[in-house]
Formats: C-alpha cells, sequence, structure tokens
C-alpha cells in the first residue's frame, strides 16, 4: 500500500468518525436546530412587522405645444423631478426611526421618458396609499403653478395677437380710404385724358400735346400707386388672416385636452398579502444556522472532552 492510498484510507476513518461524532450528538444537534426554527418562526410570525407593497405608475404633467401633435412637453424636467422625490421621500427619512412606511423606490421607466414608478413599503395598504397620493397631490400643486404661467404667457400672445389684428383692420382702412381716393383721381385724370384727345383730334397744340404727355405719365403713377395700395391691402388681410389662425391654435393650447397636470395611470396597485418578512427564507435560514451552530459547537466541545480524558 503506497503512501497515497493510506492518507485516503486515513480521510474515510476520519469522515466515519465525524459521522460516528455527530450520531452521538444527534438529540442535541436537533434540539439546538429545532430551537433556532423557534427562534426564527417567533420572529417572522410575531416580531418583525408586515410590509405591503403599495406602488403606482405616474405620468408627468405635460403640455402640447402643437395642437394637432401627440408629441407631450414636460412642464418640469422628470429626471429632476425624480431626483427630487428620491431625496425627500426616500434619503431624507433613511435616518428616521419607527416610521410606518418606507419608500422602495423611485424610478423612471425604461424607455419612456415622461412615465415614472414610486413604491412603498408600508405596515398596512392604507398607509401607502395615503402616501402615494400625497406625492400625487404635491406633484399637481407644483403643476398648477407652472400651468398658471403657461396659460398666463399663451393669453398674453393671445392679447397680442387681438392688439395686432385691431391695428391691421384701422390700417386697411385707411388703406381702402387711399384706394378710393386713387380711384377717384384715376377717374378724373382719365377724363381730363379723353376730354384732352378729343381737343387734339380737332386742333394742332404744342401745350396740348405736353398737357397731355403729363396727364398720361400721371395716369401711370396713379396706377402704380393703385397696384401698390391693392397689394398692401392683400398683404394685410394675409396678416390678419394668420393672426387669426394663431390666436385659433393658441386657444387650443390652453384646452383641457391640450395638457395635463400629473396624473396616475390607472390605479394604485396593492396586495392582500404582505411581501416582508418572507417566512419561509427566515425558516430556512435559521434552519440552516441552527444546524450550522449544533455541529459546530458538538465537534468543539468533543474535541475539549477529548482532551480533558487524555490529560486525565
Amino acid at each position: 500500500m503506497d503512501k497515497e492510498e493510506i492518507l485516503i484510507k486515513d480521510d474515510e476513518i476520519d469522515l466515519v468518525e465525524l459521522f460516528k461524532t455527530l450520531w452521538g450528538y444527534k438529540i442535541i444537534i436537533f434540539l439546538v436546530t429545532f430551537l433556532f426554527m423557534v427562534l426564527g418562526a417567533i420572529y417572522a410570525f410575531i416580531i418583525a412587522t408586515p410590509k405591503y407593497e403599495i406602488s403606482a405608475t405616474f405620468e408627468n404633467g405635460y403640455y402640447k405645444d402643437l395642437p394637432a401633435s401627440n408629441e407631450k412637453k414636460s412642464f418640469v424636467d422628470i429626471t429632476s423631478r425624480i431626483e427630487s422625490l428620491n431625496v425627500k421621500w426616500i434619503k431624507s427619512l433613511e435616518k428616521i426611526p419607527s416610521l410606518d412606511f418606507k419608500f422602495n423606490k423611485i424610478e423612471l421607466i425604461k424607455d419612456d421618458k415622461s412615465r415614472f414608478n414610486v413604491s412603498i413599503f408600508a405596515k398596512n395598504n392604507e398607509i401607502g396609499i395615503s402616501k402615494i397620493k400625497e406625492i400625487l397631490t404635491n406633484l399637481k400643486n407644483e403643476d398648477e403653478i407652472d400651468l398658471g404661467i403657461y396659460k398666463k404667457n399663451i393669453e398674453n400672445k393671445i392679447d397680442d395677437a387681438i392688439k395686432m389684428i385691431n391695428i391691421l383692420k384701422q390700417k386697411e382702412l385707411s388703406l381702402q380710404n387711399s384706394l378710393k381716393m386713387v380711384d377717384k383721381e384715376s377717374s378724373d385724370t382719365l377724363q381730363k385724358i379723353i376730354e384732352f384727345n378729343k381737343k387734339l383730334s380737332s386742333q394742332n397744340n404744342a401745350n396740348l400735346e405736353i398737357a397731355l404727355a403729363s396727364l398720361l405719365d400721371l395716369q401711370t403713377r396713379i396706377e402704380n400707386k393703385r397696384l401698390s395700395l391693392n397689394n398692401s391691402i392683400a398683404e394685410n388681410k394675409t396678416s390678419i388672416v394668420n393672426l387669426e389662425a394663431s390666436i385659433k391654435n393658441l386657444r387650443i393650447k390652453i384646452l383641457p385636452t391640450s395638457y395635463s397636470e400629473t396624473k396616475i395611470l390607472s390605479n394604485i396597485v396593492t396586495y392582500e398579502k404582505p411581501v416582508k418578512p418572507k417566512k419561509a427564507l427566515i425558516l430556512l435560514i435559521s434552519c440552516f444556522i441552527g444546524l450550522f451552530v449544533s455541529i459546530f459547537g458538538v465537534l468543539v466541545w468533543d474535541v475539549v472532552k477529548i482532551e480533558t480524558n487524555t490529560k486525565v
């Protein structure tokens, strides 16, 4: 038998002796393990406070910049809002003991820039629901301020557009009056041209020809002025139409369908059974610790006992 085989044989003997030792203390091992399980059960079923999970999905307050668009723009940057909520409801409450609630997480929903999830552990569902509603109320109050500013800016733009329309309408009246005067001047000039043509047809007169040329030049300038006035009137009308369309779009922006304060999507999620403590896991860990402690204890005790007997 070589050296390696002897070592294997010794290991087998040691394992047999180990199992014999443990078997000799089986009652103690069982009792200690059972004691730890009892302690774990007492903690899980009596001492540990049940924790219910309450959660909700929030949609950040928004407005639609273009009435016909589905693109939503947030009143408040959602990342900044989540950071603020984490500071207020998680970090600032970490060191406060004996709270009947604890925020589990406040985080942005993956691949969604407008929604975030809030999860709470509380002694009961009612406490968790009240905290979710408290957050919603606070966020709505913040949105209400931003929404008020947003609406005021839109209303100011509408007022400015209305004032500009009134100015343009007054300008149009002035242009129309100028056009009437030009029309009359054109009619009078045309009548004079006709009269001068009649005179020239009956007699040759250099002065009449010069006067007729002046009248024709005047008529050309009058027609150019008429064209300019008509163009100005058309441009003025276009500006009024554009402003009226702008006012219509601005008014749509402040309709309830074009904006929303922060809200909870669907319902607040609650569970009938607590998620903590995990009783089965606690019992399993208690059993494992009890078994480990009992085995370690009896082995130490057996070594001490052998050493004592050897000395005697």
